[in-house]
């Protein structure tokens, strides 16, 4: 899914302008996408995602251990600091608005990467 960088509404594959708000794409630019942070609990993934998506910003969330993390369950190690399981990354344009939402929907609960 696509979104519009000046007005955010979802836009067609292949368009040269949103049909919402005129604004123009260059096809020629990329959006480079980065890792803003990791995130520990499936729970937590979950509605990160779908508060991003509803704040109309693209995000992919990426399980670092695989089925398990899929199914929930924890892969911590046995000593040293936990790490995030799951990995949220989005365009880079999106960055900071993503981070203000992830501080204010799950605070502390995140790692946000330096």
């Amino acid at each position: 899914m696509e979104y519009c960088p000046a007005c955010k509404s979802e836009i067609q594959p292949n368009t040269d302008s949103c049909a919402i708000c005129n604004h123009a794409f260059d096809t020629n630019i990329k959006s480079e996408w980065i890792k803003i942070g990791s995130i520990q609990d499936n729970i937590s993934a979950g509605y990160a995602k779908e508060t991003l998506e509803s704040s109309k910003i693209p995000v992919v969330i990426i399980s670092n251990s695989g089925m398990f993390g899929a199914a929930g369950l924890s892969l911590n190690p046995f000593h040293g600091e936990a790490q995030g399981l799951f990995d949220v990354s989005v365009p880079e344009e999106y960055a900071k608005e993503a981070t203000e939402v992830l501080n204010m929907i799950l605070g502390d609960s995140w790692t946000k990467k330096d």
